[in-house]
C-alpha cells in the first residue's frame, strides 16, 4: 500500500522524518506488518495527512489486508484498535472472519485507558 502524501517521499525521507527506520516504512507498504498507533500517528504527521486521511487509505487497501490476515497470518483472533479501523468490522465478518473479532460493544477498542476491557476480552477469547 503506498501512502496517501501531498508531498513525494522516498522511504528513507519519511522513515527520518516518521522517527522510524527505512525497514519499517518498507514492511508497512508491503503491507508486512500492522504498525503500532505511535507509529501510525508518526507516519501521519510525516505526511502531513489527516488520520482520516489515512483511514481511507487504509480502508481500500482493506482486500489486501483481508488476503494477507487469511494467508499470512492465520490468527486465532483479531482485535481492531482505532474507531477508524470500523470499517474493517464489516469486511472480516462478510467475510466469514466475525467470530475471531474482540470489540467493544460491536465496535473496535477506542479506549485504550479500558485496557482492562481489552486484556479480559483477550483472555476470553484464549479459552475459546
Amino acid at each position: 500500500m503506498a501512502f496517501p502524501s501531498p508531498r513525494s517521499l522516498t522511504q528513507e525521507e519519511l522513515a527520518t522524518q516518521a522517527n522510524t527506520t527505512v525497514g519499517t516504512v518498507s514492511r508497512l507498504e508491503a503491507a508486512k506488518s500492522a504498525p503500532a498507533w505511535a507509529t501510525v500517528m508518526q507516519i501521519s504527521d510525516a505526511l502531513c495527512v489527516s488520520l482520516t486521511e489515512l483511514a481511507k487509505a487504509v480502508e481500500k487497501a482493506a482486500p489486501v489486508l483481508l488476503r494477507r490476515v487469511k494467508v499470512s497470518y492465520k490468527p486465532r483472533s483479531i482485535v481492531l484498535l482505532s474507531s477508524h479501523t470500523l470499517p474493517l468490522v464489516a469486511m472480516f465478518q462478510a467475510n466469514g472472519w466475525g467470530e475471531r473479532l474482540i470489540l467493544m460493544n460491536g465496535k473496535p477498542f477506542t479506549d485504550l485507558s479500558s485496557s482492562g476491557r481489552l486484556a479480559r476480552a483477550l483472555g476470553q477469547a484464549d479459552t475459546v
